[in-house]
């Protein structure tokens, strides 16, 4: 809610009135027409700490990574970040992400590595600013030396609320955390038991306590593990006993600014949203009334900085955004 102070003949008066809740803008909006170079993967994240989310690709053997930065309205042209022997020194990985796993405000590569056929554990390029004044990312380097990557997949999130991109594995029996410093990954820990959805499993701050909790899609119901500082509860609580997954993508960010992660299903034909109040999902609402989705991915991402998370549909030749309002 905000307060509303009001001058008036009988002196200051002070309402309170509920906001309206927050809503897609219904216009799409072209922000790259150019080439994006994205043979393995596309993310988002603040590469460059102005407090807008950039698109980030990984490539295949020396050709590196390649970003698009935001303007707020648009995405520049895009640049080369990496140096190309990110395969070969064990940077693409089973599994690619992009966050924040020093805390310096600038987002960081992430590549978690198979132990088969390569050397194991995660590794790091930094966002940094070189000598030259120009921001890349930096050499790889090795946070941890120890399988991590899970039987069912990985997730990156901040798992402990200290500002720093972790990284969880799903494995049969047991979800493991490496959470982050600022040079290292540290030793592994327990962070729950075995815990998949049906449809989807997603981590994001669900509850709005700064840490991230395990979002458990079902066919017919969605759970959550809410997260403490060192594991998810044992048990995942129902948090919605609708039917909600996308026909295109399933997605999880906070779309409406109260800090409570919600839950994005992209359709065919349109866009479902079922918001966080922090202990439950409300009802699906219609976000937006049309296909959206990229060729090549469909992501959220705040893209223009005003704290609540966008909609972007990443094609071959261009970008197009879908603004939260």
């Amino acid at each position: 809610m905000r307060a509303l102070a009001l001058t008036g003949a009988a002196g200051l008066l002070s309402l309170t009135m509920l906001a309206a809740p927050a809503e897609a803008t219904g216009v799409l909006e072209q922000w790259s027409t150019g080439p994006f170079t994205a043979q393995v993967a596309v993310m988002a994240g603040d590469v460059n700490g102005d407090g807008k989310d950039d698109l980030v690709s990984y490539n295949s053997y020396l050709v590196g990574c390649y970003v698009e930065l935001s303007t707020g309205s648009g995405f520049q042209a895009q640049q080369n970040w990496g140096a190309g022997k990110f395969l070969n020194t064990g940077f693409n990985g089973k599994a690619n992400f992009v966050g924040d796993v020093d805390g310096d405000g600038r987002a960081d590569a992430i590549a978690v590595r198979n132990p088969l056929g390569g050397p194991r554990g995660i590794f790091v390029a930094k966002s940094i600013v070189d000598y030259y004044g120009v921001s890349r990312f930096g050499p790889p380097t090795q946070w941890l030396d120890n399988t991590i990557a899970g039987d069912y997949g990985n997730l990156a999130a901040d798992l402990d609320g200290d500002g720093h991109v972790d990284v969880i594995g799903l494995f049969a029996g047991v979800d493991l955390a490496a959470l982050s410093g600022t040079t290292a990954s540290l030793p592994l820990t327990a962070w729950g038991p075995e815990m998949r959805g049906e449809k989807a499993t997603l981590a994001a701050d669900a509850t709005g306590d700064g840490k991230a909790d395990l979002i458990l899609v079902d066919t017919g119901q969605v759970r959550v593990a809410a997260g403490t500082a060192n594991r998810w509860h044992d048990g995942a609580a129902q948090w919605s006993a609708i039917p909600f997954s996308g026909t295109k993508k399933t997605l999880t960010a906070d779309i409406d600014g109260d800090g409570d992660a919600d839950l994005i299903a992209v359709n065919d034909n349109d866009v479902q949203v079922m918001r966080s109040t922090g202990t439950a999902y409300t009802a699906p609402e219609t976000w937006y009334t049309g296909a959206f989705a990229g060729t090549k991915e469909t992501l959220t991402a705040d893209v223009d900085g005003d704290g609540d998370a966008d909609l972007v549909a990443v094609n071959d030749n261009d970008v197009w955004v879908l603004r939260s309002q």
